[in-house]
C-alpha cells in the first residue's frame, strides 16, 4: 500500500510538473508574440515616420524650389529694369548731347528765325521795311548783286579799308575770313541814296553785323562796309547768336 501511494503521489507531482512546464510555455509564446507585434508595430510606426520625413523633406524642397525660381524671377525682373533704366538714361544723355550740340552752334535755322522776328520789330522801330535775302536769292543795291557779288569774287568785300575774304555759311563757321549767315535790306521800298544792306555774319568766331549803303564803283573795285552804330542791332543780333534772345 505504501509502494502504491508514493507512486500515486510521484505521479500527481510529475502531471503537475508537466502542467506547470505547459503553463510556461505559453506564457513564453505569448510573450514572443507581444513581442513581434511590438516589432512589428515599431516597423511600422519607423515606415510611417519615414514616409512622412519624406514627404516633408519633398514638400520643403518643393518651396525651396519654387522660392528659388521666385528669386531668379525677381532678378531677371530686376535686370530687365536696370536695363531699361540704362536704355532710357541713355537716351536721355543722347538727347540732352544733341540738345547742347545745337545751341553751342554759332548759327542754326532757329536762330535765323529769331533773327526775321527781330528784323521785323526792329524794322517798325527805324520805319522801314527789310526783307531777307540768300545766296540763292540778290538784293539789288544800285545794279549790283549782293551777296553774290563778293562771293563770286566779282567785288572785294572790304571792312574799312582792309578786303577781307567772304562765304556764305550755313552754320556760322568756315575759312574765309568773314562767315555771312544773314543778308537783310530796305533797297527795294528806299529812295535812292537812303538804301542799306545788312550783312549779318562772323569774323574770327564774333557776331557782327556790317552796313553798306554804297552807290558807285572805286579802282580797287572794294564794296566797302563798316559795323553797324546801331546798337539795338547790334545787341539784339548778339542775343541771338548767345542764344538769350
Amino acid at each position: 500500500m505504501k509502494k502504491w501511494a508514493l507512486l500515486i503521489v510521484g505521479m500527481g507531482a510529475l502531471l503537475s510538473g508537466c502542467t506547470s512546464n505547459g503553463t510556461k510555455e505559453e506564457t513564453n509564446k505569448e510573450k514572443a508574440a507581444s513581442t513581434a507585434e511590438t516589432v512589428v508595430s515599431s516597423t511600422r510606426s519607423s515606415e510611417k515616420t519615414t514616409a512622412s520625413t519624406q514627404s516633408v523633406d519633398a514638400s520643403s524642397s518643393t518651396k525651396n524650389s519654387e522660392s528659388t525660381s521666385v528669386e531668379s524671377s525677381a532678378s531677371t525682373t530686376s535686370s530687365e529694369t536696370a536695363s531699361a533704366g540704362s536704355s532710357t538714361s541713355t537716351e536721355v544723355s543722347q538727347s540732352a548731347t544733341a540738345s547742347s550740340v545745337v545751341e553751342q552752334t554759332l548759327w542754326n535755322p532757329n536762330k535765323s528765325a529769331q533773327l526775321a522776328a527781330f528784323m521785323s520789330s526792329w524794322s517798325q522801330t527805324m520805319g522801314q521795311q527789310y526783307k531777307s535775302y540768300t545766296s540763292q536769292m540778290n538784293v539789288d543795291l544800285y545794279g549790283l548783286q549782293i551777296p553774290q557779288a563778293i562771293l563770286n569774287g566779282e567785288w572785294t568785300m572790304a571792312i574799312g579799308e582792309s578786303p577781307v575774304s567772304a562765304e556764305w555759311s550755313e552754320n556760322g563757321t568756315g575759312q574765309a575770313g568773314y562767315q555771312i549767315v544773314a543778308v537783310y535790306s530796305d533797297a527795294e521800298t528806299e529812295p535812292y541814296l537812303k538804301k542799306h544792306v545788312y550783312l549779318f555774319g562772323f569774323q574770327q568766331g564774333q557776331p557782327k553785323v556790317l552796313v553798306t549803303q554804297q552807290n558807285q564803283g572805286n579802282p580797287n573795285n572794294y564794296l566797302y562796309f563798316k559795323e553797324t552804330e546801331n546798337v539795338e542791332l547790334k545787341n539784339g543780333y548778339a542775343r541771338i547768336v548767345n542764344g538769350e534772345a
